[in-house]
């Protein structure tokens, strides 16, 4: 059962429903406090890309120079390998649970999709570094999970058998992508509700996002292979470096004893 579904209505989304046949002025401003709240704060998280941040300080290199260029998971486990990668899973899913949580928290259902909506907006188009980030994959599937676990398991299962059968992730991300928007419109078409068109608005983001790495996968596989031999060069490079400090350091110590 998802944390979502316990149908917290949210603080100030409470205020903004108490107020609103007393004074409509001071319920606007609740309202627009908590939509300002889900909007920024999420998107401020969203732009911590990990993988950006992982690639500078631990490999000292930036993960959009190599690869396909997309600062995310797969990339980073591809050129970096599984301790660059699992940080970066942990980050993103640790950023979006924050955002979800404070939307929620703050303007109930609704705040919370918009929260983790702008979070992957931020993971997008991080407004730290340069507005170039990832394509918001694992943070939309965080974002889904939270707010619709039997729904995430349907998109889990489409893109698990995309990529059983083709052998490739951004062909899966990008089916479950697609689905992704048809089953929430009819899921609201069935409880009569107004689907969220900010849903259609990632799909297609996501498609076009994806759709290069599709469009050219030797060409990525060739860079991956340049990527990972580069970064072992720089490493040995970096170790004689290291010995031969090491090597004169010594050679003083004995001059001086």
């Amino acid at each position: 059962m998802s944390m979502i579904y316990v149908n917290f209505p949210g603080f100030l989304h409470q205020l903004f429903e108490r107020y609103g046949e007393i004074n409509q002025t001071l319920a606007i401003f609740f309202y627009v406090l908590g939509t300002l709240i889900c909007v920024v704060i999420p998107y401020l998280l969203g732009s911590f890309n990990t993988a950006i941040i992982v690639s500078k300080y631990l490999y000292h290199d930036d993960i959009r120079k190599y690869g396909s260029g997309n600062a995310g998971l797969t990339n980073m486990h591809r050129v970096y390998g599984k301790k660059g990668a699992l940080y970066t899973l942990l980050g993103d899913v640790l950023k979006q649970f924050l955002s979800v949580s404070i939307g929620m928290l703050v303007m109930g259902r609704n705040g919370a999709f918009l929260a983790g909506t702008f979070c992957i907006l931020g993971h997008i188009a991080p407004i730290y570094f340069r507005f170039k980030g990832g394509k918001g994959v694992l943070a939309a599937a965080t974002m889904v999970l939270m707010m619709d676990p039997i729904m995430f398991l349907v998109l889990f299962a489409v893109f698990a058998l995309v990529v059983l059968i083709f052998r490739y992730i951004s062909l899966g991300s990008m089916m479950a992508g697609f689905v992704y928007p048809a089953l929430v419109f009819l899921q609201n078409q069935s409880a009569q509700r107004q689907q969220p068109a900010l849903v259609f608005v990632y799909a297609f983001r996501l498609l076009y996002r994806t759709f290069d790495h599709l469009y050219a996968p030797r060409e990525y596989e060739a860079d991956y292979e340049q990527s990972r031999k580069q970064i072992l060069l720089q490493k040995k490079a970096a170790e004689r470096r290291g010995n031969r400090k090491g090597g004169k350091a010594g050679k003083e110590e004995k001059e001086v004893a």
